[in-house]
């Protein structure tokens, strides 16, 4: 069970860690700011384009974890129902 004092500590962190600018904000930045608005779109859309086709890769090699694995399946589908009553 999460206690108040890890989840505020943890919402925190997280809270600092998706304000703060990344390496690729950064280089949109500059990208932008030292080259103009096109370049700055350009390399935006492409860091777009990998991340999405990280988070696409993430989530095939999930569903053919959970496909292959039925324990997988099954643990996700237990905390899946458990969720409602638990966030209630």
């Amino acid at each position: 069970m999460i206690t108040t004092i890890p989840l505020a500590a943890l919402l925190a962190g997280w809270a600092l860690a998706g304000g703060s600018p990344g390496p690729a904000t950064l280089a949109i930045s500059g990208t932008a700011m030292g080259q103009g608005r096109r370049a700055g779109l350009t390399i935006a859309s492409g860091i777009v384009a990998g991340s999405a086709s990280w988070g696409i890769a993430a989530a095939l090699g999930v569903a053919a974890l959970m496909r292959n694995c039925d324990c997988v399946f099954s643990g996700v589908c237990d905390v899946r129902t458990r969720m409602p009553r638990w966030a209630s």
